[in-house]
């Protein structure tokens, strides 16, 4: 049996391991990098005697197979029984922002083809497990032909942990899939699972100040080859996080060149009055990146209104 034929995959399918998404109508996935000559085997050998209740439990996605709509990190499995019901629910932290996808699966006696049935997704999802050993690792497989000539095939390296307790268990895996499939795991994508990929971001309540854990990035990637003249002019407040000291409407700074430097003049308008403040930034690197000091003009117990610069950031002493 082929893998089942299922319909375009909206919404929340950016997971890295979570999603699973097989079939020959997907939009996107023929893009996937694992792309090889014939036709997808509906033979291809599985885990033998596949014993489900072994398999339950918590997998995390070690590596995977490029395509457009898997690029997550954190990426977790995990499945339980209940009344005979099998939950699925799929995790991962997509640029620090935490993704699910939740569904119930079911599998074909005596095989190890699982069929997924996702939620906000119209038609059921194929999940195969080529080999596992229930403890430690496993890979999840799918596969779509592509035309009459090729196919592209889906690869998920899974494990108990977010790494393989030995490297003779990573080889064993690993030479399964070359001798299954002819591929090398060097064309997979390792998975992240450090602890700064898997850090979520917290919902921020309306008019409270962003505090993060741990201290500010002096080395945060910015423009490089930053040109000062180009950057000049007015530029307008398109969104923002709060802040105590911001609190107006048609935010906006304005740049201009002068004497060596460039004068800042912000503004923003405060029950239906505008207010300015004005300063002056200097760039303080040599090297062309984009990192500026501005020195805005406050006057004595006059608390800072809006500071024009693209990211800002400031330890907090507790």
């Amino acid at each position: 049996m082929a893998p089942t034929s299922f319909g375009p995959i909206r919404g929340p399918f950016s997971l890295a391991l979570g999603t699973f998404i097989m079939g020959s109508h997907l939009q996107g996935l023929s893009s996937a990098q694992l792309v090889q000559f014939g036709q997808c085997n509906p033979n291809i050998a599985l885990q033998t005697n596949f014993n489900s209740s072994r398999f339950l439990g918590t997998w995390y996605g070690i590596a995977r197979a490029d395509n457009n709509l898997q690029n997550g990190d954190c990426a977790v499995l995990s499945l339980t029984q209940n009344n005979n019901v099998i939950n699925v629910a799929n995790t991962a932290v997509n640029n620090n922002f935490y993704e699910e996808i939740t569904g119930t699966a079911t599998v074909e006696q005596g095989t190890a083809k699982y069929t997924l049935r996702l939620n906000g997704v119209q038609n059921p999802v194929d999940f195969w497990i080529l080999t596992t050993d229930y403890d430690n690792f496993a890979v999840g497989y799918a596969c779509e032909n592509i035309g009459n000539v090729q196919r592209s095939v889906y690869l998920w390296q899974l494990g108990r942990a977010t790494s393989y307790p030995t490297e003779m268990m990573e080889a064993l895996v690993n030479t399964t899939i070359n001798n299954l499939l002819g591929i090398d795991t060097s064309d997979l994508t390792r998975i992240n699972h450090s602890e700064n990929a898997c850090y979520v971001l917290p919902e921020i309540p309306n008019n409270e100040s962003v505090i993060l854990p741990g201290q500010c990035n002096t080395n945060m990637s910015v423009v490089t080859n930053f040109n000062v003249a180009r950057f000049t002019g007015v530029w307008h407040q398109i969104s923002k996080y709060y802040t105590e000291n911001e609190g107006g409407s048609c935010t906006r700074a304005e740049y201009t060149l002068s004497d060596g430097g460039v004068t800042v003049l912000n503004s923003e308008v405060v029950n239906q009055r505008l207010l300015t403040i004005s300063g002056r930034a200097t760039v303080s690197t040599t090297d062309g990146s984009a990192k500026l000091i501005v020195n805005l003009e406050v006057a004595p117990n006059v608390e800072v209104g809006q500071l024009g610069i693209a990211d800002s950031c400031g330890n907090c002493i507790k």
